[in-house]
């Protein structure tokens, strides 16, 4: 599974969605829901940050 943009870009591939995964499952019970706060707070921003690296990108 990739999770895209809008405009069908990855914000994060398979390796990274793994990776991401067992970060959480192997962290400390106490701070998994501020991991999974943070993951989605990044994937939140990263269409953001993309939409303007396609803009200076265009300069």
């Amino acid at each position: 599974m990739v999770v895209y943009l809008t405009n069908e870009q990855p914000i994060i591939n398979d390796t990274g969605l793994a990776a991401l995964t067992l970060l959480v499952a192997e962290s400390d019970p106490k701070q998994k829901e501020t991991l999974v706060r943070l993951i989605m707070n990044m994937l939140a921003v990263a269409p953001a940050v993309a939409s303007v690296d396609n803009e200076l990108s265009r300069h």
